[in-house]
């Protein structure tokens, strides 16, 4: 009895209502036609379908499924549907539903649009089809384009390029040692045979390779842009790095400690005999530098040997061979003296085409006096201007002395050729 005065309601002792309770009421109250308010509403299924047309009117004709024909059902209400619309996609349940979907949702249009396509394709499958045109074929060359004219001149070029460089060969550079190569290592310019002079060829004591001066006055006092070594100090530390390289016996090395024995310039104590065995072990290494200088010490007796021009001569032939325009001139004054002409005048002409200017000198002095070659006094002018135009004043002399062109020269007695020191300003 308590449970069940609990349950009640404390107003009126009414027993809850459960969920069974609301769906009796709800079925009673369908059954019936009341809505919640107690007021009469419609059935539910006429419901359904009244919203579903509100449905179908709010909504924009693109927005519209098309459904199958094959769907037994109609497209406005979902009732079953007998009339089918003359596109053949949608079906009516009745005219009502068929002028809602036309009227309403537009489906008129695109009707008679989807019956116009059907006949046009029906039409463009029944008619013939064409044949297709052949395509041309081209017999023969083809056109010339702007490439082909191209590729010509192209090969036009080069191969004028290749007459040229055949007419006029470029002379090889010199090649005085494997260490000092054809050109400068740093600035990668040619050596030039009219400045090669220890005040113009820097030898790098640290890595033991020759740059030139422009590029070592710009490294000075900076490490060695070759080997990364440290600027060296004091001329002991020169020294110490010049010792290394020549106990390992690189060639160049020795030859720079031997002038260096000669010359006392890099805190040595002068020894003419100690320089002297120092270039001779150069020379046979290897260095032109050295050949040269031992050959001249042979030729005037000099640091403390006696005159032997035979060993002169043969020391500077391997040099001469090698390129070294210096030795080429001095080897021509040993031979020139033996009236050996034909190959003293081929050896002046190459230290001349290297651009030495005391061999153009002596080569238009050999063209002015026929020595070897027949008198040509216009080859001697040449000649004699392209040393004058170094500053050789001798050169200057003889080309100011010349006659005119079509008169004889004037007598000159003949002058002793004593060799290169006597004649180049250039000598080591």
């Amino acid at each position: 009895m308590k449970s069940m005065t609990m349950n009640n309601c404390h107003k009126c002792a009414t027993p809850p209502r459960t969920a069974g309770t609301r769906n009796q009421l709800e079925e009673r109250r369908d059954q019936s036609g009341l809505s919640r308010s107690g007021t009469r509403s419609r059935p539910r299924e006429h419901q359904r379908d009244f919203e579903t047309m509100a449905d179908s009117r709010s909504m924009p004709p693109k927005a519209r499924k098309t459904k199958d024909v094959t769907g037994n059902t109609c497209t406005i209400c979902g009732r079953e549907g007998n009339l089918v619309c003359p596109c053949q996609t949608t079906r009516y349940c009745s005219k009502e539903c068929q002028a809602v979907d036309w009227k309403d949702r537009g489906h008129k249009k695109a009707c008679r649009k989807i019956r116009a396509e059907r006949e046009e394709e029906a039409k463009r499958s029944e008619a013939p089809t064409p044949p297709s045109s052949p395509t041309p074929v081209f017999y023969g060359p083809a056109e010339r384009t702007h490439a082909d004219e191209v590729r010509a001149r192209i090969k036009a070029e080069h191969e004028a390029a290749r007459v040229d460089r055949e007419a006029n060969p470029k002379p090889e550079p010199i090649v005085t040692s494997e260490r000092y190569g054809k050109a400068c290592p740093i600035c990668l310019e040619e050596w030039d045979v009219t400045k090669w002079s220890q005040t113009e060829q820097i030898f790098q004591a640290c890595c033991a390779k020759t740059v030139c001066k422009s590029c070592s006055q710009k490294t000075r006092f900076r490490p060695c842009p070759l080997c990364r070594a440290p600027w060296p100090k004091t001329a002991a530390d020169y020294l110490a790095n010049l010792r290394r390289h020549a106990d390992n016996d690189v060639a160049e090395a020795i030859g720079a400690l031997g002038r260096g024995y000669i010359t006392g310039d890099i805190g040595l104590k002068i020894s003419e005999k100690k320089g002297m065995r120092l270039l001779e072990r150069a020379a046979d290494l290897g260095d032109v530098e050295a050949m040269l200088r031992v050959s001249l010490a042979y030729q005037d007796g000099d640091l403390g040997v006696e005159v032997d021009k035979l060993k002169a001569m043969r020391v500077c032939r391997p040099a001469a061979e090698r390129g070294y325009a210096l030795a080429q001139f001095s080897l021509a004054g040993f031979l020139i003296e033996a009236d050996e002409f034909e190959e003293s005048l081929a050896l002046v002409q190459q230290a001349a085409e290297q651009g030495l200017a005391v061999a153009q000198f002596e080569l238009g002095m050999y063209h002015e006096r026929g020595y070897g070659v027949s008198k040509d006094l216009d080859e001697a002018r040449r000649w004699y201007e392209r040393g004058a135009a170094q500053g050789l004043e001798e050169a200057k002399t003889h080309l100011a002395e010349l006659p005119a062109p079509g008169k004889k020269a004037p007598r000159r007695r003949r002058r002793k050729r004593r060799g290169l020191r006597a004649s180049s300003p250039h000598s080591p």
